[in-house]
C-alpha cells in the first residue's frame, strides 16, 4: 500500500466531493444527523470544490493509492472568514477508514509545516468537532486535550474546538508542546475544567501547539 499526495486538478473536483461523502459517513455518521449523510448534495459539493481548487489562495491535496482517492486536505484562507490574526488554516484532513493510524495525517502536517516555513508563516489553527474521536486522538500530544473535552460529548452536535499551532526551531526533542489555554464566554459553556478552576465558562475551547519545523 502506497498512499501519494498529490494537488487537485479542476477535473477531481467530483472525485473530491465524493471522497468527502465517503469519508463523512464514517466520520459523522451518529454525530450529525443521519439525513445531513443521507441526502448529501453531490452536485452542490462538487461546485463548491471546483471553486476551491480553482482559487489560487487554497491547497488542495488527494491521498491517492494508485487509482483510488483514499483522503484529502486543504489549507489556504478560512472557510468561514476569519479567525483572531491568523492567516493560514488546515480547513480539512480527512483519511478513510482503512488509511487512519498510518502516518498519513502526520505527512499532511509535515508538508503544511513546511509549507509555513518557506513563507515565513509562524503559525496556523484548524478547528475539531469535539465529537470526532479519531480527530481528537490524532497525535499524543492532543490526548490531555481530548480528556477536556469529554464534556461536550453532552452537547449538540456542532461543539468545536480550535488547535493553534506555532512554529518554532527551538524545541528539545518533542515535536509538539502543549500551551493549554480556554477562552472566557458567556455562562452555558459546556465545558468544564479542573485546572484552572477560574477556566469554566467558554464555549470554544483552545489548545496551542508549537510545532518543530
Amino acid at each position: 500500500m502506497s498512499v501519494e499526495f498529490r494537488r487537485a486538478r479542476a477535473e477531481d473536483a467530483r472525485l473530491l466531493a465524493e471522497t468527502r461523502r465517503r469519508a463523512w459517513d464514517t466520520t459523522y455518521r451518529g454525530i450529525y444527523p443521519d439525513a445531513m449523510i443521507d441526502e448529501y448534495d453531490l452536485e452542490a459539493h462538487t461546485a463548491r470544490d471546483a471553486a476551491r481548487i480553482a482559487n489560487p489562495a487554497n491547497a488542495v491535496f488527494l491521498a491517492m493509492d494508485g487509482a483510488e482517492c483514499v483522503g484529502y486536505f486543504t489549507y489556504g484562507p478560512y472557510t468561514y472568514g476569519r479567525y483572531k490574526d491568523f492567516a493560514l488554516c488546515l480547513n480539512s484532513l480527512y483519511f478513510l477508514p482503512g488509511y487512519r493510524r498510518m502516518g498519513l495525517g502526520r505527512r499532511a502536517f509535515a508538508q503544511l509545516t513546511e509549507f509555513c516555513r518557506e513563507r515565513g508563516i509562524p503559525k496556523f489553527f484548524c478547528g475539531c468537532n469535539c465529537h470526532n474521536l479519531p480527530r481528537r486522538h490524532f497525535t499524543a500530544p492532543w490526548a490531555a486535550w481530548s480528556a477536556q473535552c469529554t464534556a461536550a460529548m453532552r452537547t449538540g452536535p456542532r461543539t468545536k474546538c480550535i488547535l493553534n499551532f506555532r512554529l518554532s526551531k527551538n524545541l528539545p526533542s518533542r515535536k509538539f508542546r502543549r500551551e493549554g489555554k480556554c477562552e472566557r464566554k458567556p455562562s452555558g459553556c459546556p465545558f468544564t475544567f479542573n485546572h484552572p478552576p477560574q477556566r469554566q465558562n467558554c464555549k470554544i475551547m483552545l489548545q496551542n501547539l508549537i510545532l518543530q519545523f
